[in-house]
């Protein structure tokens, strides 16, 4: 049977108490995420500080994901016209 990792919590928080062990579970619980990505935060760490437990996505924006944006790099109508004949396949006639 596999053991199950404590790792100490160092830090003041709501819930969480100074120098306890927790588990992986009872983190992401904490937080409100899934199992995996509190173990990949705190992967090979000794401990976990106040830092480590933030929000899903909260670093990235929110929970909503952007969409990338479109990079316009024609500029001019002449450049326009200009791509768009430099693009076509150019065809032999005998």
């Amino acid at each position: 049977m596999a053991k199950t990792r404590k790792i100490q919590f160092k830090g003041c928080h709501e819930t969480l108490s100074d120098g306890q062990f927790y588990t992986y579970l009872e983190l992401s619980r904490t937080i409100g995420s899934t199992y995996n990505c509190i173990k990949n935060r705190l992967y090979s760490k000794k401990y976990c500080t106040v830092d480590d437990l933030y929000e899903p996505y909260s670093r990235s924006g929110g929970s909503v994901r952007k969409e990338p944006k479109d990079i316009k790099r024609l500029e001019t109508d002449a450049q326009i016209m200009s791509d768009k004949f430099l693009r076509r396949k150019l065809t032999w006639e005998e």
